[in-house]
């Protein structure tokens, strides 16, 4: 059963059995990536993401989510080697040429991780995952052009061929499948999401070995990158880094294909929407973009005709909800929107040049275009200079003519309204006087403007002059309202935009349902709106609400709202798409070089999710495989480097007794030396303390046998001809081994977690007693007495003073070892001797019993 976290965004893949020759077998280390997650809303109905006036309590929708519509986009990436070190990700890939394959651990991975209720943010997670695969870089597959939601592919190799790659068991990471397979509503992830979404693009898997474009960015020239870098900026780009020695691609969506997304127990519907799907995305704050200020300090757009947000009175410490691209996708719709509302360009040129001689801002009687005009006359420009300027700023106000064709326009108005009414002044352009009625008033005027806004443009910007014969074509002109709005959007956000970020509380919310508002959330708006909502008619409401509040911030009973937003969580479908960059590693390199080895030679801990305490995974498995390296079974070579714990290049006694520790929690009283006593019959040792584990090399006759202990963590042994290799890891008892028929011991190595420990073999000969263990001791200390032939044996205990206080043994005794003990519970403290009598010879050791 495979287990998925609900906001663990990890990469995915899919399985479909072909018998390909599985031709990538290798070792890889990461060396780039660049991922795009897209968040799908999962729901069967629309939900909004709501926003709210904390004072009030006024709540309000900010954005709606439909069903299968993004909530959600981020690109990990592009991230070459120097970059992902400094984040700390990383990749040990070994796959083998059987189809299997591992992702070790000492692997991160970047991810999305739920740090608190509703919050989904970035994070690195170990990673460590067993494979199952299937390869063929002879496939000449078809690179998709298009992500499986249809975006354009951000992959080097889209529109060429490649070779296909497939992933049908794992823990970590989604399947995805060799041949690019469609999802659509007959499909299996139909039944899954409740929803049925006919995706754009495939699901599938691509690789190859012949990786020769680069994608990736070369970050201050490869050199490390520090967290002071990343901080403070510095990391700049050098070039592109160079293609690996394996890049592979896939495409995948959480699903039935992809087998993710289903929370921790796929049988369970954890959050309750009728789907075995759980993936939940938390969104924490909203994005946010900040208005242009100048030297003051204040905000700089605002109040022109065009402008469809008046910043001027904002306080711009306070942003407006939605990131740059998102306000500037919404002033150009409003222009789009705004010029086919008023009957098409020419009509809206006509609209603004009618409002600026209208409009009287300051109440004077005035209109603004004519008080702009009489203010140049007032500085002594002739009127009919003062009124071709006027005009000219006015065409300049639209943002969608060059500087060069509004200069033409203002002449050409001012000389076609001279040779008609023969005296051209601020009044005349303001329509205060018409010294010719027939001329329509106001028409030499804003004529200019609508032509201008008809007219065919060269490449400055100036209207075309047809060739004889010649029809000029429109169609690449401005004389099209889509082309408005373009350029006015885009000059919009380039004067009125100043960064963009994210918060979660105090911004300005604009709404163009507000348009009597300024397009601001306010306080009469929301009141207006309620009013209508509640059978008020517009007169009455009007009266009460009709009032535009959008200059001033909230003040107690009316203007700007000042919104906040609380984190909210939305079932998702998360997209994934992924290109990654390998290394593949030389024959006997390590990972994470020599000495990096964990104990983990099966590489257990690989076989759960974000094993990073080995631990928990390593086992008695573990050290039966280093024994039997030891012995002389060929181990892959990154099982190898997994044992290699000490760092020599090879498993011994030492990297098996420090994963014994690991797995004990540590030994106690370990042993710093060693007797290993030989008798005919076996041998046997005496340490001061717990040895770890020993190492024999035996050479002996054809009749040779051998029993080894079976109170020991681990025993085995190996013969070749006449050299028999034992391993005993962790023996309980002194007794090692037995033997029949003569032998030699030509190697023997002792450890303990820290190393190798001093070890002495020793040949009884007619007889030897070891030394007392432990010592000091209380209140039982043992010796080993070693006979070479059967005798008359008395062993004997004396104080300080000479007087015999015990006596351990006395009679006849067989040829071989013997364990003396002596239990001293009934002695007080002090300084024995312990005297061992065979015929003539005595052998005496001193010990000390402590109470």
């Amino acid at each position: 059963m495979k287990l998925f976290r609900k906001t663990v965004g990890v990469i995915a893949i899919v399985g479909m059995c072909f018998m390909y020759a599985q031709d990538i077998a290798g070792d890889y280390r990461l060396n780039g990536t660049n991922v795009r997650y897209t968040s799908l809303y999962r729901g069967a109905e629309p939900v909004d993401l709501m926003i709210y006036h904390a004072l009030t309590g006024i709540e309000i929708p900010a954005l709606t989510f439909n069903p299968g519509s993004p909530m959600n986009q981020f690109v990990n990436g592009p991230y070459p080697k120097n970059m992902l070190t400094a984040i700390g990700v990383n990749l040990n890939l070994s796959m083998y040429s059987d189809g299997t394959g591992h992702i070790y651990e000492g692997s991160f991975y970047p991810t999305a991780l739920e740090v608190a209720p509703c919050v989904t943010a970035p994070g690195v997670l170990p990673a460590t995952d067993y494979l199952e695969y299937t390869s063929n870089l002879d496939a000449e597959l078809p690179v998709q052009t298009v992500s499986i939601i249809g975006e354009p592919s951000m992959g080097p190799y889209a529109g060429g061929t490649l070779g296909s790659i497939s992933l049908n068991q794992a823990d970590i990471f989604d399947y995805f499948p060799a041949v690019p397979t469609y999802m659509d509503a007959t499909g299996s992830d139909a039944s899954l999401t409740g929803n049925p979404i006919a995706y754009p693009g495939p699901a599938a898997g691509y690789i190859t070995k012949n990786h020769t474009t680069p994608f990736l960015p070369e970050f201050n020239n490869g050199e490390p990158i520090t967290p002071v870098d990343l901080y403070y900026g510095g990391v700049s780009v050098t070039g592109y880094q160079a293609p690996g020695d394996l890049y592979m691609e896939w495409h995948a969506v959480d699903g039935g294909l992809s087998q993710s997304g289903f929370g921790d127990y796929m049988e369970v519907d954890e959050d309750e929407d009728g789907t075995a799907l759980d993936r939940i995305l938390g969104i924490p704050y909203v994005p946010v973009s900040y208005v242009s200020t100048d030297d003051n300090g204040d905000p700089i757009c605002g109040g022109g005709a065009f402008d469809p947000f008046d910043f001027t009175s904002l306080d711009p410490a306070i942003p407006l909800i939605g990131g740059n691209a998102t306000l500037t996708a919404t002033v150009a719709a409003g222009g789009v929107d705004l010029c086919y509302g008023s009957g098409g360009l020419d009509v809206l040129a006509g609209g603004v040049c009618m409002q600026a001689i209208l409009t009287d801002a300051d109440g004077n009687g005035m209109g603004d275009m004519n008080e702009a005009c009489m203010g140049l006359a007032a500085q002594g420009m002739p009127e009919n200079m003062a009124a071709s300027m006027a005009i000219e700023g006015t065409c300049n106000a639209l943002g969608i003519f060059t500087e060069e064709s509004c200069a033409t326009v203002a002449l050409s108005v001012e000389a076609d309204a001279m040779d008609q009414v023969g005296a051209w002044n601020c009044d005349v352009m303001a329509g205060v006087s018409t010294p010719d009625p027939n001329l329509g008033g106001l028409a030499p005027v804003c004529g200019g403007l609508i032509s201008l806004a008809t007219a065919c443009l060269d490449e400055s910007g100036l209207p075309m002059d047809c060739a004889d014969g010649e029809v000029c074509d429109c169609a690449t002109g401005f004389g099209n309202c889509e082309t408005f709005g373009d350029s006015y959007g885009s000059g919009w956000a380039a004067d009125c935009l100043d960064g963009e970020g994210t918060a979660a509380d105090a911004f300005y919310a604009l709404n163009s349902a507000f348009s009597a508002y300024g397009n601001f959330v306010t306080m009469n708006g929301i009141m207006m709106t309620g009013c209508l909502q509640q059978g008020g008619s517009m007169a009455d409401c009007g009266l009460l609400y009709g009032s535009d509040d959008s200059g001033y911030d909230f003040d107690g009973t009316n203007g700007r709202l000042v919104m906040s937003y609380s984190p909210q969580c939305f079932p998702e479908l998360q997209v994934r798409e992924v290109h990654v960059d390998f290394t593949e590693l030389g024959d006997n390199e390590c990972f994470d070089g020599p000495g990096s080895g964990s104990g983990d030679v099966d590489n257990s801990c690989a076989d759960s999710w974000g094993g990073a305490d080995v631990s928990n995974c390593l086992n008695v498995a573990d050290i039966v495989l280093m024994v039997q390296s030891i012995l002389g079974n060929v181990l892959e070579f990154q099982e190898t480097c997994r044992g290699d714990i000490d760092g020599n290049g090879l498993i011994n006694v030492v990297d098996v007794v420090q994963t014994v520790q690991l797995i004990l929690g540590g030994l106690v009283s370990e042993a710093t030396s060693s007797e290993v006593i030989k008798t005919v019959d076996g041998v046997q040792h005496v340490s001061d303390g717990n040895v770890g584990a020993f190492q024999f090399t035996i050479t002996h006759d054809e009749d040779f046998s051998i029993e080894l202990t079976k109170d020991a963590l681990v025993a085995e042994y190996s013969t070749i001809e006449n050299k028999t290799t034992v391993v005993i890891v962790m023996p309980e008892t002194d007794q090692l081994f037995t033997v029949n028929g003569q032998y030699e011991i030509s190697e023997v190595l002792a450890a303990n977690s820290h190393g190798l420990i001093e070890s002495t073999i020793v040949t009884p000969a007619d007889f030897t007693l070891s030394n007392a263990y432990p010592n000091p001791f209380n209140p039982t200390t043992s010796m080993l007495l070693s006979l070479e032939n059967e005798g008359t044996v008395s062993v004997k205990v004396f104080n300080l003073n000479g007087q015999l206080v015990d006596v351990l043994t006395d009679g006849t005794m067989d040829a071989g070892m013997h364990t003396i003990s002596w239990d001293a519970q009934e002695f007080a403290s002090g300084l024995y001797f312990i005297k061992a009598f065979v015929g003539s010879e005595v052998i005496t050791q001193k010990v000390s019993l402590m109470k």
